[in-house]
């Protein structure tokens, strides 16, 4: 009885440290003798690792493609430098960093579905789902943004979750708000569509037939995240001296759309195949392990290993896509099942973000998927919470997930090296792995208990701006005192 209830008080933790664990695992086991993850752009799926990789861990370097995620070099590398500080291992501290993040957004998806659905079962269902996407497992170990980017637009949808069922909305929150929408977008420059489609679904829910109020504080937001933005980017360019300008980047892109950079990528041809492939690497490929082939370079003698999704038409496509996304809208327009508001905001994200990666990096939004993968699950889960005899079908798909997804790592042939992964996994990378979510837990204990009698009783709307005012303090600490002593080397 007293384990059942220490479980149930402690439950999201547990999962966390359970993800967590699992991640620095498979993200070690990846990255082990792979110096090309983090040195070779398009080595998997046309992510370029590389110059993430610089853009995390390099105050000096050229970040010559920081222009579309604005903030990035602030609000991470902070971060990476204080955790480098332990590991002296950039490879191993990028892994820990984004295995954090990504056991944080299980969490978060977790912590939603709940609060919506209060159905625990079927909360832990989807967010397991969402963890052991294929997606979701690879990139803990290649660096790219986007599981970043998923973070921040859970924290603000669940912010926005908080603020909704308060049915008020004060300076305050507007301004928290305005500042998860500033990190949102700071770190992939097209979330700003994301951030404005939840910030009218929030002040539609609070002032319903108020519209001077609706507009007012619509008005108000867009204000303070505007200049949050503005005055971020500054701070930024002053600190890292290769950060270019977002204000010359969009003023460029406005005033020569044609021959800006952006638009090499544009195809605005239409026809079935692309439509195929749209759909399996959206909601195909990232959920359930691609059927990937290996493309050889033939500049050079070897084979550089080369990985691209086959978008051929597979059995796959029923059960992720169909089951996920598909048959959950069909829901949503023939039964208006609770939260139909929230549910159509976030199919609306999904289905813009679809029609513009049909357009934009077609062949290369397996990755781009990964910025709201987390959405489809919540969506899924909150249909599925009200449909009866559903939970079995999703308790068997998490199973096969799991199945397929780690035999697919097993089968990943890096041929430069002539072994597979399965090959090169080392049994130290579990208790590594072990160690290091001991120590997270200790810390994490250490800091519950110096913080109970301040913060954590606090209401929820209120532990964000204490935990942003806290985290903006580190920044401005980190950026001052290596400014002084690295950018001006």
């Amino acid at each position: 009885m007293a384990v059942k209830k220490f479980l149930d008080k402690h439950f999201t933790l547990i999962l966390f440290f359970f993800f967590t664990f699992l991640y620095i695992t498979a993200g070690l086991w990846l990255s082990y003798n792979n110096t090309f993850i983090v040195t070779d752009n398009n080595t998997f799926f046309g992510s370029d690792t590389a110059r993430v990789f610089r853009d995390l861990t390099e105050p000096v370097t050229n970040h010559y493609r920081i222009s579309v995620h604005p903030l990035m070099l602030l609000l991470l590398q902070p971060l990476v430098s204080l955790i480098d500080s332990l590991f002296h291992d950039m490879s191993r501290t990028v892994v820990l960093l984004q295995s954090l993040i990504a056991s944080a957004n299980v969490c978060l998806i977790f912590s939603i579905l709940k609060l919506l659905t209060h159905n625990r079962n079927i909360s832990v269902i989807f967010a397991s789902l969402y963890g052991l996407s294929f997606s979701t497992l690879i990139f803990t170990s290649i660096p790219e943004t986007y599981i970043f980017s998923a973070f921040s637009q859970l924290l603000l949808l669940y912010y926005a979750l908080n603020i909704k069922n308060k049915g008020n909305l004060n300076y305050k929150n507007i301004l928290t708000l305005a500042v998860l929408g500033m990190i949102s977008t700071g770190i992939i420059l097209a979330n700003v569509i994301n951030f404005l489609i939840i910030i009218c679904w929030l002040l539609r829910g609070i002032y319903t037939n108020k519209p001077r109020l609706f507009i007012a504080g619509l008005v108000k937001t867009i204000f303070s995240f505007c200049v949050l933005l503005l005055l971020f980017t500054f701070i930024q360019e002053a600190a890292f001296f290769h950060a270019p300008s977002l204000l010359d980047f969009l003023c460029n892109l406005i005033k020569n759309p044609a021959t800006h950079s952006e638009i090499k990528y544009l195809d605005f041809g239409f026809n079935l195949a692309k439509v195929n492939t749209t759909f399996i690497q959206m909601f195909t490929a990232p959920i359930l392990a691609p059927d990937f082939y290996l493309i050889p370079d033939e500049k050079i003698i070897k084979t550089m290993p080369n990985f691209y999704v086959n978008c051929e038409f597979c059995w796959q496509n029923i059960l992720a896509g169909v089951s996920l996304y598909l048959a959950p809208l069909v829901i949503l327009f023939k039964k208006r099942p609770q939260n139909s508001g929230l549910l159509a905001t976030i199919a609306l994200i999904i289905l813009i973000n679809t029609v513009l990666l049909f357009f934009y990096g077609n062949q290369e939004c397996f990755i781009y998927s990964q910025n709201y993968l987390c959405l489809i699950f919540i969506f899924a889960g909150i249909v599925v919470a009200q449909c009866r005899n559903s939970e079995l079908f999703y308790k068997i798909f998490l199973q096969i997930e799991l199945i397929l997804n780690f035999i697919a790592l097993r089968q990943i042939d890096i041929t430069i090296y002539h072994f597979t992964l399965m090959n090169n996994f080392r049994t130290r990378w579990i208790l590594q792995a072990f160690i290091i979510v001991c120590i997270i837990a200790v810390f994490i204990s250490i800091l519950k208990t110096v913080l109970s009698k301040t913060l954590l009783k606090t209401a929820p709307e209120n532990k964000y701006a204490c935990w942003l005012s806290l985290y903006f303090a580190f920044i401005f600490l980190s950026v001052v005192l290596t400014n002084l002593s690295k950018f001006r080397v």
